[in-house]
Parts: structure tokens; C-alpha cells; sequence
């Protein structure tokens, strides 16, 4: 201890700072008696990188020698492991990008095609990729190859399916099409996730074309799918099982949505459905979060770590510390100590990570779901700067929308450039705001955003559903999807939606809004009519 308090004097000095501004006043003279504020001082000088090579090297032979001396020298010990394993987590959570090449189907002159087995074990994006988009007879050719097919695997049949979607209503009927999202579902060899997507996409085309037996057949194989998120095949197998007349069926598959997922967008619509309140989950009493681990304990010394950076006001490398202790938290860390972790970060002001921690706690394990949990997983952040610029929308709903874009950071740019905490592209802002606005900027970013909701809501004539998908991926293909579907059913609707991170989008937001008012405003009535209601409004 003393050689590394030496170490901290010396560095000290050579920083340039003078002791006698450590005395100057009394507060400042216990700082600098207190041996935790100097090993965090030590500590901060290494992460920053303002040691020399000789100092750093000699702080980690201090720490080899005497690993007890400070809290601090477990994390000089093992830095470079540590540094090392948050990348390996950031890559495996990190979408993996596919390129795959086309793989093509052959035909022979009378339409017969020649590189099935190629086709039927190529991945579904080669095939995508590979079809012909305007051929009728030849797609058609291929979908009675793929629906005879008794031999797995069958990714052309997803593959053909998506694409025949485009000439729905007329040209294909949605038993067809469901009909072959379940040969290859039923078939993929894929991941679990994979096949849930394809079995849960023939259970809505089945359900569209009012094939209810079907729907329920496909719509069970992928509630059964082990280790994935079923929210969505939950709640149309009770619609489909309320549909054949199965209520008591129907009753155990709410029952299970609920239990299982019950703040999600379609547990929210179920529960309304039945005229019951889905707050009910607010009035659960809170588990207090455990600060310490029974069992991983170089967790706990992270933890402690941050605690004393953060206290100190050492901000950055807390925050350094606390992405190595979110990276160390796999495995046996129990959840009630990961709901400190995501506490920690939201001190942070990282609402991303934090929200990324929650949603998996409180999915895993629904018992800890309370107002306390709740009002962590749904920040209230800004929300005086989103009340200023609102300009008649929902303030709520712009924090929902803000949640599912940039996770509050106003800083956040896109893949496609949108930028700020609405995620606005600067040729919107340009239109919306007429002339170029600063889009980093909260205030600005709120009212150009408000502005485009506002305008989609009134082209949708007030149908959220409609103009969140809109904000989403654009008013173009939103026309194209109500032509491709038409259905009255707004949740119906949400669901076909043919894009996977559209549809997810607009029931996210929907949830987030919903979860918003019920926590903070209950009691005051919803804007504009009935904004959410029309969104969650059965049509059965």
C-alpha cells in the first residue's frame, strides 16, 4: 500500500499538479488524506493514459507484488484480459452480417426446374437474391417444385414464399404462401429463431386467409421452439384458438403469453383485449437489487471499482470499468445484481446498455417485474425538452419513439445517416423545417421530429400503426404493404408487415408508449382520441 500511495504522490508531481492546491481548502485537504480517492487517482492516471511506460510498468509489478493492496490491482492485473473479452462481447451481440451470392434457378422450356436440390439447400438470401421477380410462371413453377418437396432441407420454399408475397392479393392466396413458409420451416435445419420466423409467418398467412385449423398447427410447432422469443405466435394461436370456438385453449395460451412476456406489445394487446388492466404489473412489490454477487467475485471488485470512480468523480474510467463488469456478467451473475449493473449505467447516462441489460433481466425472469423495474426499463429522459418542443404530439409517444431510435443519445447517427435522439435524416429535417437544422441538437431534433409525426399521423388519418411504419421505412412502402395486405385489423396488419425490423419497430413503440403513460399518466386521457386505443382495437 504505501509504495503504491508513493507512486501516486510522484505521479502527481510530475503531472504538474501542486500539492498546495490539494490543501487549499478543507475538503480538499480529507481528499487527499483519502487513500481510496488516491489509489482511484492512481488508477484513473492509467486508464486515461497519462502514465509514462516506466510508471505503468511499474504500478503493475506493485499490484503482482501486493494484488491486496488496493481494490484497483485486480483490474491492473487482468486488464488487457478484460479489454479483451468486452470486444469478444461486443462482436458476438454485434447483427452478423450474411453476403451470400444468388444461386439462380434453371428452368427447362416447359418451366420444369433443373437445379432444385442446389436451390432447396442454398441459404434463403441466396435464393432471394437468385429469383426471378417477374416471371409469374416461372415463380409459380418453383412453388409447386418447393410444396412437393418431401426432403429437408427446404430453405427455397421461405425464399419463394417471401417473394410470391409481392403479388398478394391476386396473384397468390395466403394459404399458399403459408403453406410454404411451413414446408421450410418445418424443414430448416437452421437455427431455432430461423425456423420460429417461417412458422409464425405461415400462422398469420393462414390466419389472413382465414385457414384457422392451419394457423393453429403452424402457430403451435413454433410456440414449442426452445430458447425463443414467442410473443408474437403467443397471442395468434389465442386468436386463432378464440377463432375455431377453443376457448378454454385459448385461455392457457393468454395465460402463457402473460406469464412469459407480460410487458410486451402483444401481451398488452391480449390482456386489453379481455378488458383487463395490464398495469396490474405496477402494483407488484419491488425486490431490492443486490449489489454483490454470491458468485462471481472478481464481478464484485469491478463493482466496487466503479462505486469508488464514480464517487470520486472519475467518470470515464468508471465507465470503462462498468463495460468490463457487463462483459464479465454472463453466466451464474444473478439477475438481481445485473438490475445494479443497468442502475449503474443509467448514473452513466448509458440508457442503451442499460436498457439492453433490463430487457434481458426482466424477460428472464418476470417475477422481478415491478413499478421500481419498470420505471428503470422506461426512462423518463429529457422529458421537459420533449414537453417544450412538441408541438401537440404526445410528448410520451416522442419519448417512445426516442427509446426505440437512438436510446436517448442525442449524439446517435445511423447506418442511413439519421441523426439525434427521433433518428431524423437531415434531407427530413431540411423538408420538415425548411432549412437546415442542427440535428445533434435535442430541442431541434424534438421539433423537426414532432413535425414529421404529426404529418404522418394526419396522412394515416390518426391510424398510429400506420405512421410509425411510415416513420420507419417510409410512406412508399407503406402504401405498397396496405395494398400487398388489406386487412382492417391494425394488429393483423403490423404483424405482415413484410420487413422484420419494421413490424418489430412499430409494436416497440407502441409498448414503450403505452408503458409511459400507464407509469407516469395514468390517469389523464390519451391524446388526439384514441390514439392507442385505435392501435390495440380488436377486430375479431
Amino acid at each position: 500500500m504505501l509504495r503504491l500511495l508513493l507512486l501516486f504522490l510522484a505521479l502527481s508531481a510530475c503531472s504538474g499538479t501542486p500539492q498546495a492546491t490539494l490543501v487549499q481548502e478543507e475538503p480538499e485537504r480529507e481528499l487527499a488524506e483519502d487513500p481510496q480517492f488516491q489509489m482511484a487517482r492512481l488508477f484513473d492516471e492509467l486508464l486515461q493514459g497519462r502514465m509514462s511506460e516506466s510508471q505503468r510498468v511499474r504500478y503493475e509489478q506493485d499490484c503482482a507484488a501486493m494484488p491486496h493492496a488496493s481494490v484497483f490491482c485486480f483490474t491492473v492485473s487482468n486488464r488487457k484480459k478484460l479489454m479483451d473479452l468486452t470486444q469478444e462481447v461486443a462482436r458476438d451481440a454485434k447483427p452478423k452480417k450474411t453476403y451470400s451470392s444468388p444461386v439462380r434457378p434453371r428452368f427447362s422450356p416447359k418451366n420444369q426446374v433443373l437445379n432444385w436440390n442446389e436451390l432447396r439447400g442454398a441459404s434463403v438470401g441466396s435464393v432471394l437474391k437468385g429469383l426471378p421477380k417477374r416471371s409469374s410462371a416461372k415463380l409459380h413453377a418453383l412453388k409447386t417444385r418447393a410444396l412437393r418437396e418431401t426432403e429437408c432441407p427446404n430453405r427455397a420454399a421461405i425464399a419463394i414464399a417471401a417473394c410470391l408475397e409481392d403479388q398478394l392479393p391476386a396473384g397468390v392466396t395466403f394459404e399458399e404462401i403459408g403453406r410454404l413458409y411451413e414446408k421450410g420451416g418445418s424443414c430448416n435445419e437452421d437455427s431455432a429463431t430461423e425456423r420460429e420466423l417461417a412458422l409464425t409467418r405461415a400462422g398469420l398467412m393462414y390466419y389472413a386467409g382465414a385457414q384457422y385449423s392451419f394457423a393453429k398447427e403452424a402457430l403451435q410447432k413454433s410456440t414449442k421452439l426452445p430458447g425463443t422469443f414467442v410473443a408474437r405466435a403467443l397471442y395468434w394461436l389465442y386468436r386463432t384458438e378464440h377463432k375455431l370456438g377453443q376457448n378454454e385453449a385459448a385461455k392457457e395460451s393468454l395465460q402463457l403469453l402473460k406469464n412469459k412476456y407480460p410487458f410486451s406489445f402483444h401481451s398488452l394487446v391480449a390482456v386489453t383485449a379481455e378488458g383487463r388492466d395490464p398495469g396490474e404489473l405496477l402494483s407488484r412489490k419491488g425486490n431490492a437489487s443486490t449489489k454483490r454477487s454470491k458468485h462471481e467475485l472478481d464481478l464484485n471488485l469491478l463493482i466496487e471499482q466503479v462505486e469508488i470512480l464514480h464517487r470520486f468523480g472519475f467518470d470515464l474510467s468508471a465507465a470503462m470499468v462498468l463495460n468490463w463488469a457487463v462483459a464479465l456478467s454472463k453466466g451464474s451473475t444473478e439477475p438481481e445484481v445485473l438490475l445494479y449493473i443497468a442502475e449503474l449505467k443509467r448514473e452513466q447516462g448509458d440508457y442503451k446498455s442499460k436498457i439492453s441489460i433490463l430487457s434481458e433481466v426482466l424477460y428472464q425472469n418476470p417475477d422481478l417485474i415491478s413499478r421500481t423495474t419498470m420505471e428503470l426499463y422506461f426512462p423518463k429522459v429529457l422529458f421537459p425538452v420533449f414537453e417544450k418542443n412538441a408541438l401537440g404530439v404526445d410528448p410520451y409517444f416522442l419519448l417512445a419513439i426516442a427509446r426505440r431510435e437512438s436510446a436517448f443519445d442525442p449524439k446517435a447517427v445511423s447506418s442511413a445517416n439519421a441523426r439525434g435522439l427521433l433518428q431524423v435524416l437531415p434531407s427530413t429535417g431540411r423538408r420538415v423545417f425548411r432549412k437546415r437544422p442542427d440535428l445533434f441538437d435535442p430541442d431541434t431534433n424534438i421539433e423537426v421530429g414532432a413535425k414529421y409525426v404529426e404529418e404522418l399521423i394526419k396522412k394515416t388519418q390518426g391510424q398510429v400503426h400506420l405512421a410509425l411504419a411510415s416513420y420507419n421505412a417510409g410512406p412508399g412502402k407503406v402504401a405498397q404493404w396496405a395494398r400487398t395486405y388489406p386487412t382492417e385489423d391494425p394488429i393483423l396488419f403490423t404483424d405482415l408487415i413484410p420487413f422484420k425490423e419494421t413490424r418489430e419497430y412499430v409494436g416497440s413503440v407502441l409498448r414503450n408508449y403505452y408503458w409511459y403513460r400507464r407509469i407516469h399518466q395514468s390517469d389523464t386521457p390519451l391524446p388526439q382520441g384514441k390514439l392507442l386505443e385505435l392501435a390495440i382495437a380488436e377486430k375479431d
